[in-house]
């Protein structure tokens, strides 16, 4: 997700510098060439300094994004304009160690930086000359694109909606003339700056709602904020970045954060290439089986992939440890190489619990849960808290492998079927040992339709690669199943 956001980041900069000569865009080429190289030269500054202060993490990808957001919005002409730089990367870097709670940032970085640059120089804030229409179309396919990354389309979708019905609402009491109103709107929209907002700036992560409904409550919010001045004079200047900042405190409100940092207990080998890292639990830390975390691992020669990653938690709440099953493929990642190498008392960083693929609150609905390889580490989490706390469910799981030696957790699966009545199929696809009595090939209809008799009165959880999600939902679709009785477990950047 971040490496799509950067790389998407730094195309608009570079299209932007050739329109420059074009004078296509606001500022000249040397404008944008010198600012970029002192917004990236001070942010990334600033963040060793802080992380140091902080005795924090530090990661490369958002101070890299986080330089070019502030590029792209804020006043840039050389030279007139560098202190405002210097002084928004600085703020930038120090709102994220300084202005935190629970080691967790409330505001967007680049929207304070903005904001306290536009008191401090009084010049109004941010420009946000990324609205100029020669960026229009990557603004919007590479917003698009990130958008779908990270599963914000709805609430996207909602915040345009909600900022289009607010307008309207309060030219009509304004009594503003629908000419003038629909002049307004495509204004707004041919020029990129609400596009940007929206899918940049408004999405941000760690500083967003992680719950769907509160993600709702806040993108009607952030869309009153930035409606009402965009319409009538109220006597004050709302800018889009005061918008985010008031909504990154409403979000705090609604849906406070933490970050924990994590000590290694101990590494497990569970299978050719898959490994459980277990992690003494923080007493006060809380989560519903089913979440996931961000994971933030320092290490040396980070790849482009960086040192964040999203990992399911394999671990129940009834337990002391915090587990992670994790699979390595043939050329791992640094983070992923990082992680296999560290030693007991290592330390990462785990933040944003998150995540609705959870068990539903209906104790007597039926269901089914289907893992693809090492998207088995959510149901482990799930059956284990149901075995510590002796409930009961109607649950039958299909635990798909290529071999017999990829199954993991068979002991938790195997308590469960003796505790709470946990009926398994093991599925495998590719080797089938001698004497293998569980069953073979790829999931299909009839495969369903024999082992789960009442399918059709049964809730679907799916939890695997991509492959699998989309291939086991064409398997719901051809059955009948609806939509609705189907979920699927994702994470930013899944």
């Amino acid at each position: 997700m971040y490496r799509l956001t950067l790389y998407y980041l730094i195309l608009l900069v570079v299209v932007s510098f050739f329109a420059s000569f074009a004078g296509l865009v606001l500022y000249g080429p040397l404008d944008i060439l010198i600012s970029a190289f002192v917004l990236v030269s001070f942010c990334v500054i600033g963040n060793l300094l802080f992380s140091k202060i902080a005795r924090a993490i530090p990661n490369v990808e958002s101070v890299f994004i986080t330089a070019l957001i502030l590029l792209l919005i804020l006043p840039i002409t050389f030279p007139t304009d560098i202190p405002i730089l210097i002084i928004a990367s600085v703020i930038a870097m120090g709102s994220k160690y300084l202005f935190a709670i629970k080691k967790q940032h409330i505001f967007n970085p680049a929207a304070l930086a903005v904001f306290s640059t536009g008191i401090i120089f009084n010049n109004g804030g941010g420009v946000w000359w990324v609205s100029a229409p020669v960026l229009l179309p990557i603004v919007i396919i590479g917003g698009l694109l990130i958008v779908r990354k990270i599963r914000r389309a709805q609430v996207v979708a909602l915040f345009l909606i909600a900022y289009l019905i607010i307008s309207a609402g309060i030219s009509f009491f304004n009594q503003v003339s629908i000419s003038d109103l629909l002049n307004t709107l495509n204004i707004l929209f041919i020029y990129s700056a609400l596009s940007f907002f929206a899918f940049v700036m408004f999405t941000e992560p760690l500083t967003a709602p992680v719950h769907p409904r509160q993600q709702r409550y806040y993108a009607v919010f952030i869309a009153l904020l930035y409606a009402v001045p965009q319409v009538r004079n109220v006597g004050f200047i709302v800018t889009p970045e005061m918008a985010l900042i008031i909504g990154n405190i409403f979000s705090y409100i609604i849906s406070p954060k933490e970050k924990l940092i994590l000590q290694l207990k101990d590494t497990k080998r569970l299978a050719s290439g898959i490994y459980e890292f277990i992690f003494q639990k923080n007493s006060k830390f809380t989560f519903t089986p089913g979440q996931y975390m961000e994971w933030t691992l320092s290490h040396k020669k980070s790849d482009t992939r960086g040192n964040r990653r999203y990992f399911t938690l394999a671990s129940s709440p009834t337990e002391n440890t915090i587990r992670l099953g994790v699979r390595l493929y043939e050329k791992p990642s640094s983070f992923k190489s990082s992680l296999v190498k560290m030693t007991h008392g290592g330390k990462i960083v785990a933040g944003g619990v998150a995540g609705d693929f959870v068990l539903p609150r209906d104790k007597d609905e039926k269901l089914v849960f289907i893992a693809g390889g090492i998207g088995i580490t959510p149901f482990r989490s799930m059956l284990k808290y149901l075995v510590d706390t002796n409930e009961k469910r109607d649950i039958v799981l299909l635990s798909i492998n290529k071999i017999a030696e990829d199954i993991v957790y068979k002991d938790i699966f195997e308590e469960a079927e003796k505790k709470i009545g946990l009926k398994i199929l093991y599925i495998l696809t590719e080797e089938f040992p001698v004497g293998w009595k569980g069953l073979t090939g790829h999931l299909s209809p009839e495969m369903i339709q024999e082992h789960v008799a009442d399918f059709k009165d049964r809730t679907f959880y799916i939890s695997g690669s991509h492959l699998v999600v989309t291939s086991t939902k064409s398997v719901l679709r051809k059955l009948g199943i609806n939509n609705a009785k189907v979920k699927t477990d994702y994470f930013p950047g899944f």
